[in-house]
């Protein structure tokens, strides 16, 4: 894999998880309107919303997040 390469796979991972975190978003939102903050899904949910804010926060350490 070529660094072009390698930048564009980083872009589309980045542009990914700005998707993922609005969906989860709006997915929790959705669960907390109808008072399901304790099921597994809302639980799960969270989880992955909460990974891919410390994936996130790595990325912008090293000034690879805009």
């Amino acid at each position: 894999m070529t660094t072009e390469q390698k930048i564009d796979a980083l872009d589309a991972m980045c542009d990914d998880i700005k998707k993922q975190q609005q969906q989860y978003a709006a997915e929790l939102a959705a669960l907390r309107d109808k008072g399901k903050q304790k099921t597994a899904q809302f639980r799960e949910t969270m989880g992955n919303k909460l990974t891919n804010s410390l994936i996130i926060s790595r990325l912008q350490v090293y000034g690879l997040w805009e």
